[in-house]
């Protein structure tokens, strides 16, 4: 059970390394640096503070390079108040679904955060969390975190190729606190990788890759009462024929059910949305702009505002902003956006496709009065007017965004930089506060404040 001691948290996935993708459907002196902390020999100067400005007292989430484990500091200050493990949380950051090979052998653990102790088990054979496309932070829970997916290391299948494996956890009623039961273990003979849960997980999806086309996949479902996969493909029902290729980017949960994941392929990226409770599938294109920049297919985003209502597909690096329907699945407005906030963006009609803290993303957040969308890629951040997709500010110019995240009240957004330090700005001009003392952080994952 949660105590008052534990902070809320909510999750905020970052940057990696880019996927080969083929074809697609008060302020505080500043001390020493963290601990084991190491400073790139590119690193740039700290962003200068606006006049009078103070960072945000807030607690992060955050990773330096060379370390596995977490830690949580102190914005104003950089003081480290504990570590914690790399795993799977859940919405509020009350507990971590944290897995650990040993041998032949793996422990699971549902940590409480903030305390010693939490739900364990063991389970044969070596198992990890899942991760979809560039999102380093695990996945693996259903929505109403009463299940858990494991993947196990591929195996070789006597000359029939790969054997994929899943292990199926759940836990007790209250999920929170309830203990960890192996449900079961699915092995199916090919290539095959997670791709969600249905919101109460009694559906597995997994993303079968297939020899006919460099990079075709197909989705399919296996109810996890039987274990046995559907002999029919989730395919998308506007194109039913057409063969899906490409590599993940990024993947956005929503809480209708529906997983919206952004591929990038040769010709054009896109968005596929699963409908994890009925099973079906849909494709929304988007722009092919820069497809000839590997480097800036990393810097798509997806975010949604907070009553769910619009989802934006956003590259600060290339320019570009899609708002997408989530009800219609349909591309609503595309706009490319202008190098100064001195022109209005073109927009066109799209074709049609084939709590206790604030909002975060990897790429792109929007602040919780649906007005402003925050996006980040090689050049800074780019800050977005969502009622006619108009650049409002710029920031932090030159600079590599790797991840941002908005502060309960929404006045300001921590930024992790590419040169390892995290710097806080307002959201209402880009005007910088400061940069959180240390550096190194190669990851924030996440915020309260």
């Amino acid at each position: 059970m949660r105590t008052d001691r534990s902070p809320r948290f909510a999750l905020l996935t970052v940057a990696a390394v880019a996927a080969i993708l083929s074809t697609a459907c008060g302020t505080a002196s500043n001390p020493a640096p963290p601990a084991g902390a190491t400073t790139p020999s590119t690193a740039r100067p700290a962003p200068s503070a606006a006049p009078g400005g103070v960072v945000p007292g807030a607690l992060l989430a955050v990773g330096l390079a060379g370390e596995k484990d977490l830690r949580i500091i102190e914005s104003n200050v950089g003081r480290p108040v504990m570590r914690m493990p790399i795993g799977a949380p859940d919405q509020a950051w009350g507990h971590i679904l944290n897995v650990t090979p040993d041998g032949e052998r793996t422990r699971v653990q549902n940590l409480i955060f903030g305390e010693d102790g939490g739900r364990e088990l063991v389970l044969d054979g070596r198992w990890s969390l899942p991760t979809v496309g560039l999102d380093p932070v695990p996945g693996g829970r259903s929505l109403d975190d009463s299940t858990f997916a494991l993947v196990g290391d591929r195996a070789d299948g006597d000359g029939a190729g790969d054997v994929s494996r899943f292990a199926i956890v759940r836990a007790a009623v209250p999920p929170a606190d309830g203990p960890l039961q192996l449900v079961r273990t699915i092995e199916l003979n090919g290539a095959f990788d997670f791709d969600a849960l249905s919101p109460n997980g009694s559906i597995l999806y997994v993303i079968e890759h297939l020899a006919t086309v460099k990079g075709a996949y197909q989705v399919r479902s296996i109810p996890v009462a039987t274990g046995v996969m559907d002999p029919q493909v989730v395919v998308d029902k506007r194109n039913i024929d057409e063969t899906m290729a490409g590599a993940p980017v990024t993947q956005l949960r929503r809480a209708d059910g529906n997983v919206m994941t952004l591929y990038r392929g040769i010709e054009h990226p896109f968005v596929h949305a699963l409908g994890s409770i009925d099973k079906w599938a849909f494709c929304i294109d988007l722009p092919a702009d820069g497809m000839d920049d590997a480097d800036a297919a990393q810097d798509w985003g997806l975010t949604q505002t907070p009553n769910g209502g619009a989802v934006y597909a956003v590259n600060a690096t290339l320019g570009l902003v899609v708002d997408i329907d989530p009800n219609e699945l349909t591309a609503r407005r595309t706009a490319r956006l202008p190098a100064s906030t001195a022109a209005a963006p073109a927009i066109v009609l799209a074709k049609f496709g084939h709590e206790a803290a604030g909002p975060l993303g990897r790429r792109a957040v929007v602040t919780q009065d649906a007005e402003t969308i925050l996006a980040g890629g090689r050049d800074g951040i780019v800050a977005i007017r969502s009622k006619d997709l108009s650049v409002a500010w710029r920031t932090l110019a030159g600079e590599k965004v790797a991840s941002i995240a908005l502060t309960a009240d929404g006045a300001s957004a921590f930024v992790l930089l590419g040169s390892g330090r995290i710097v806080a700005v307002r959201t209402n001009d880009g005007s910088v506060q400061g940069t959180v003392p240390g550096e190194g952080y190669d990851r924030l994952v996440a915020i309260t404040g």
